[in-house]
């Protein structure tokens, strides 16, 4: 009588590898996407605190208070804002109001109005 082999053929094992590897990196590229939304929603949460301390300041001064860096809207709006989630969140002021640019990324710039809401996004890495 002749004993018959247990386990798995060689194919068997090939497509079991591939089949991990597609859903492995089907996963990995949600995951990313979902981090960097997930970012862009502290970003959004910091972009609300300078907007409240720039209309705060205004009610004070009269003026809109314009910068150029993170550091700057710092220490010109008194807050302590880091560049955690994106870079260099800087104050634009023009026509009695101000747009509030920060950095997503290499090729990401977010743009919100006075508000604290986003009006825009230039660039290949925007998040909708």
């Amino acid at each position: 009588m002749k004993k018959q082999a247990s386990g798995f053929t060689l194919v068997e094992l090939v497509v079991a590898v591939i089949i991990l590897g597609i859903v492995g990196s089907m996963t990995y590229v949600n995951y990313n996407f979902q981090r960097r939304k997930q970012e862009l929603r502290g970003a959004m949460a910091q972009v609300q605190v300078i907007a409240a301390a720039e209309r705060l300041y205004y009610l004070n001064t009269r003026v809109f208070w314009a910068t150029t860096s993170t550091a700057t809207t710092n220490s010109r709006l008194g807050l302590h804002i880091q560049d955690t989630y994106f870079d260099n969140y800087r104050v634009n002021t023009g026509g009695g109001t101000f747009t509030i640019q920060v950095d997503g990324g290499p090729a990401a710039t977010y743009t919100f109005n006075n508000q604290g809401v986003r009006t825009g996004c230039a660039g290949a890495d925007c998040i909708p």
